[in-house]
């Protein structure tokens, strides 16, 4: 729980990494008890029957006995009881579930906890009872205005603990990839809209935000760009069992913003937070490598990347004002790179 939540941005004291010899078991602990935002009781039954274990939520919740500033925490490892006035505590349930479903259920409730509310994104269905299916016998407005607005097909797919940066439809429309500030990639069976749902673990590799994720013109490949200054490779000719090709690709010397294929395949365009474009050679996945020199000239992150329909210009978006645009087929500069205009 410790490692999630530093993996989170959150600040942590335990006592596994944080008493450390030399230190006063007892100052650190009192320490931790009066000055954190937040005290996490991780329940268990050795938990329980720990005496320290009882002072240190004690502690907690007599510094906020009726639970409106929400100090205490209680996370039940173990279907156990909650002794005490921890009964009165809304717990986190994280038993009997697996692993990834446990990270996403405790990082969501530790923001819920924060935030003091959870209330949906969207506004729910107005409940209405179907009397007829007949149609209007003349035309109706208001109807007609309605059907030709866009409407939501189905709930809000959750499943990231962090914001979501990017999303991408595999060329077959029936897979959607999803990027986030999670470190996570995450795929979604679409092929009913209405009854979407997750497919397979979530693709974790990337060590910092997922800022964007692309499909190659075949499906069979998904790439991502990370905040960790790298582009990732991932195989999903089968989406319910994703795997990664090889290595990261390493070029750039900031955050990768945004990636996209050629038309044909076999070429990936990188944007970086360092001003530069790399291009890859991604024919051979299990060789891909970089081609040439970066792309130079924006004078501020590059944020984004596109090619055009036929593949032979590049077009990339800058934080600096600019889009410039490459000629990836035909002329060359003197350097051997894509000249652009």
């Amino acid at each position: 729980m410790a490692w999630q939540l530093e993996a989170a941005d959150y600040r942590v004291l335990i006592q596994a990494w944080d008493f450390v010899p030399g230190s006063d078991w007892r100052v650190k602990m009192e320490q931790g008890v009066t000055r954190a935002t937040r005290t996490i009781a991780v329940l268990s039954e050795s938990y329980l029957a720990s005496v320290y274990g009882g002072e240190e939520w004690r502690a907690a919740r007599a510094a906020d006995p009726e639970g409106l500033i929400r100090k205490l925490l209680p996370v039940r490892i173990d279907d156990c009881d909650r002794p005490g006035t921890l009964a009165t505590v809304v717990s986190i349930d994280l038993f009997d579930l697996p692993a990834d479903v446990a990270r996403l259920r405790f990082l969501a409730a530790v923001n819920a906890s924060l935030k003091g509310r959870v209330k949906p994104d969207t506004e729910p269905a107005f409940p209405r009872r179907d009397v007829s299916n007949a149609p209007p016998s003349f035309p109706d407005p208001l109807s007609v205005a309605q059907e030709s607005m866009p409407r939501l097909i189905f709930r809000p797919l959750a499943g990231h603990v962090g914001g979501v940066w990017s999303v991408a439809f595999a060329p077959d429309g029936r897979t959607l990839a999803t990027a986030s500030r999670d470190e996570m990639v995450r795929l979604w069976d679409v092929a009913d809209p209405s009854q979407a749902r997750a497919l397979g673990d979530p693709l974790f590799g990337h060590t910092d935000w997922v800022s964007s994720v692309a499909f190659a013109p075949d499906g069979r490949t998904l790439a991502s760009a990370g905040d960790d200054e790298t582009v990732r490779l991932w195989d999903v000719a089968d989406p319910t069992r994703p795997r990664s090709l090889g290595k990261p690709l390493f070029g750039h010397s900031g955050g990768v913003w945004s990636v996209a294929f050629a038309p044909d395949g076999r070429t990936l365009a990188s944007a970086s937070d360092d001003r530069c474009v790399a291009l890859w050679d991604v024919a051979d996945l299990s060789r891909p490598r970089r081609l040439g020199a970066l792309l130079t000239g924006h004078t501020d992150g590059v944020l984004s990347v596109a090619f055009s329909p036929d593949g032979r210009t590049l077009a990339t978006a800058s934080d600096d004002s600019t889009v410039r645009l490459w000629a990836i087929k035909g002329e060359k500069d003197q350097d051997g790179q894509p000249d652009h205009s």
